[in-house]
């Protein structure tokens, strides 16, 4: 399963991030965004998971998110890795992020 980010090309981007760089809304060294538009983030590895807009200050405005990906159960396949609920949440969540790059575009 993955994460999907849609917006307008060259108005936003994504950069995944620490907790650290998540508070701060200060990209880590090195660390490129992401920025085609439509980025696809695998999420089969199971943690919690940070993601910003890096754009003028769209972070420090709220956009970003947080996502917790459980571990897979026993005898599932590892992209079924988040539950029913955290898949619909995490859905919430980049749907909520999406909104609100509408909003701001």
């Amino acid at each position: 399963m993955g994460a999907v980010f849609k917006y307008k090309e060259g108005a936003h981007n994504v950069y995944k991030a620490d907790l650290a760089a998540f508070q701060s809304c200060v990209a880590g060294a090195n660390v490129e965004p992401l920025t085609s538009g439509n980025d696809v983030i695998d999420l089969k590895t199971p943690g919690k998971k940070w993601y910003f807009c890096g754009v003028n200050n769209h972070c420090e405005q709220g956009m970003k998110v947080a996502v917790n990906v459980l571990q897979a159960k026993e005898g599932s396949s590892a992209a079924s890795g988040i539950s029913t609920l955290n898949s619909a949440f995490v859905a919430m969540l980049v749907a909520a992020f999406v909104m609100f790059l509408i909003i701001i575009v």
